[in-house]
C-alpha cells in the first residue's frame, strides 16, 4: 500500500510552526506586560510582535488541523480536533486496536511505508516539485 506523506509532512511542520508562534507570541506578552527591556523596547512595537505573532500561530494552528483531518494514514475525524483528548474516543480507539489484529498490521504497514517514504532526497523532491507546479501555475 503506497502513502503519499505529504500530509503527514504538512501536519507536522505546522504543528511544531504552530507551537513555536504561540510560544514566541506569549514571550511578546510577556515583554509587553512586565517591560524587561525598559525603554529600549517600544510597547506598541513589542504589541504589534505579539499580534502578528499571535495570528500566525492561529494559522498554523487551522492549518495542522486541516492537514490532520486530511492524513489518510491515521484517520482523524474533524471532532476530533475541537474536543481534544476525549477520554471516551481514545478508550474506544484503544480497545478497537486492542481486538483488531488486522487494524494494527495496516497501521503498522502503512506508517513503515511512510518511515521508509521519508528521506532527505523524497523531501527535497518534493519541494522542487511543489515549486515547479507553482512556478508554471504563473
Amino acid at each position: 500500500m503506497k502513502v503519499d506523506p505529504t500530509f503527514w509532512l504538512v501536519a507536522r511542520s505546522t504543528g511544531i510552526t504552530a507551537y513555536v508562534l504561540v510560544t514566541a507570541s506569549v514571550l511578546a506578552g510577556l515583554v509587553v506586560k512586565s517591560r524587561p527591556f525598559g525603554s529600549a523596547v517600544k510597547t506598541a512595537d513589542a504589541v504589534d510582535l505579539h499580534r502578528a505573532l499571535a495570528f500566525l500561530g492561529l494559522g498554523m494552528l487551522a492549518l495542522h488541523g486541516a492537514a490532520l483531518v486530511l492524513d489518510q494514514t491515521v484517520r482523524m475525524p474533524v471532532a476530533a480536533l475541537v474536543v481534544p483528548f476525549d477520554a471516551g474516543a481514545t478508550r474506544e480507539a484503544i480497545a478497537r486496536l486492542l481486538a483488531d489484529a488486522g487494524l494494527r498490521d495496516r497501521l503498522g504497514a502503512a506508517a513503515r511505508e511512510v518511515a521508509r517514504s521519508i528521506t532527505w532526497d523524497a523531501v527535497v523532491e518534493r519541494q522542487l516539485e511543489i515549486y515547479r507546479a507553482a512556478i508554471a501555475r504563473a
